[in-house]
């Protein structure tokens, strides 16, 4: 060969080298450099603790349990454990695609060529190795790629657990406000009774008009209704938290009197260190990079594959000399082989995974910034509940004294049992209100521990998790 042709070879070789290599650098974006960070929450506040551990923060001992059990037992966290399973499967047949393929085959034939011609028999021993070289890296790729997904894969599993966190505090802070509610609504029906007592026992006097007596029962039956209702909603809540919690869904569970103590939560670190600890973050980027990967595999399957070949056998016309036979055959070759007619199909491939590679990156960038809009949220809205409890307290206390005050008056005929009336309506909304405001700051306390990555030591960490596979 002369050393023209020689030099056109390894130039031609060469450029498609590094055009492989452009592909496979395809994509050189860090995290962080994809999205426009803050240096710091627009949303602050004051007295905030520096911590982010759960045990530290909400102090439920009760709800520690119930999230332990949760994740032990909650059947929709099984189902997606299995998906981590299966991409660690996946990521096995990965690493053994590109390994030689070593095939035994025994085959028996027996066969005349014409009526009243001996049968023949024919009886072959073989074993073929096959081995695809990896000229272009996509082995490397391949790999890599497969170990993305099941990192996304266990990303997303760690983001589940925490959802499950956060699915089991908002039940059992339902239950505590159902509890309340019925525990409120017990006390109310018992008030309206009393007063109902009195004003009959003042109608029979002749001091109380029947309209009023009609009111007070009115008023007396209504309470019973509303009782009979929240017992409803605490049975449905209790069923609910159960379910979650992997057991029968059962209407028996008694949960604490009343929500942990309410304090603040303060995000100690950058936004930027935000994408390291949410694992549904990770989850995005690890998803960006299986998709770059891919994109590098697509493209090299458009390219020339060279594979070794290698077989040995013996055949033999009786089956007991198979073994003993001489007559031993080998070959040994190799193939390149160019995709032609498919050519555009594979080229179709490269540019899905081209557009896929796209999507990934969009997907990253949303879901970053969603993340930044739940903490926004959760920060402003904290500092909000904290102002409304001051004063849907404060509101509660003035109606409670006014409902006590109007009876008082009505009973030295000052006032009319409407006002009586409007005074206790007030007083039942007061105090619904202030129960449901405690339950938004600690669910919104739970979230924004969520949506700040904070520590939650009750979750196993991978390497508890990899035991435990």
């Amino acid at each position: 060969m002369s050393s023209q042709p020689r030099s056109k070879s390894m130039l031609l070789a060469s450029i498609v080298v590094v055009g492989l290599s452009a592909c496979a650098s395809n994509y050189q974006n860090q995290a962080p450099d994809l999205v426009e960070l803050p240096k710091s929450w627009q949303q602050q506040g004051q007295n905030f603790s520096e911590s982010l551990s759960w045990q530290q923060l909400i102090q439920a001992p009760q709800l520690d349990q119930l999230v332990a059990e949760a994740l032990a037992n909650n059947q929709n966290l099984k189902q997606r454990q299995l998906d981590v399973d299966i991409a660690r499967t996946q990521l096995f047949q990965a690493n053994m695609r590109y390994i030689p393929e070593l095939d035994a085959r025994f085959s028996g034939q027996r066969s005349q060529l014409s009526e009243g011609a001996d049968i023949n028999n024919s009886f072959q021993l073989s074993a073929d190795l096959r081995y695809e070289l990896n000229i272009w890296g996509q082995v490397s790729d391949n790999k890599r790629a497969a170990a993305m997904r099941l990192a996304q894969a266990q990303a997303n599993y760690s983001y589940l657990q925490r959802q499950l966190v956060n699915d089991v505090a908002a039940s059992w802070a339902d239950v505590i406000e159902q509890q309340q509610v019925q525990a409120m609504g017990t006390r109310r029906v018992e008030v309206y009774e009393q007063n109902l007592s009195i004003i009959e026992s003042g109608y029979r006097s002749g001091l109380n008009s029947a309209l009023e007596v009609y009111l007070a029962r009115t008023q007396v039956e209504n309470g019973r209704s509303g009782l009979v209702q929240s017992q409803q909603g605490l049975s449905d809540a209790r069923r609910r938290l159960n379910l979650i919690l992997g057991r029968y869904p059962s209407a028996i569970y008694q949960a604490n009197n009343d929500f942990p103590q309410i304090d603040s939560v303060l995000p100690p670190s950058l936004p930027s260190e935000l994408l390291m600890r949410k694992p549904e973050l990770q989850a995005a980027w690890l998803a960006l990079l299986a998709s770059n990967s891919e994109l590098a595999v697509a493209h090299k399957a458009r390219f020339p594959s060279l594979s070794l070949t290698a077989s040995t056998g013996q055949s033999s016309a009786e089956l007991g000399d198979l073994l003993n036979s001489g007559s031993l055959s080998w070959s040994v070759g190799a193939s390149l082989v160019q995709p032609l007619l498919n050519s555009g199909r594979l080229k179709a491939n490269a540019d899905a995974a081209r557009l896929r590679l796209e999507q990934s990156e969009s997907s990253y960038n949303e879901t970053v910034y969603a993340a930044f809009q739940q903490i926004e949220s959760a920060l402003q809205k904290q500092s909000g509940l904290q102002q409304q409890f001051l004063f849907v307290r404060q509101s509660r206390d003035n109606a409670i004294q006014a409902e006590k005050l109007s009876f008082e008056q009505y009973l030295k005929g000052i006032v009319s049992y409407t006002t009586v009336l409007d005074a206790q309506e007030r007083a039942l909304d007061a105090e619904l209100s202030l129960i449901s405001i405690k339950r938004q700051i600690f669910e919104n306390k739970v979230r924004l521990h969520e949506a700040l990555g904070g520590d939650i030591e009750l979750i196993p960490n991978d390497e508890q998790q990899e035991s435990q596979a």
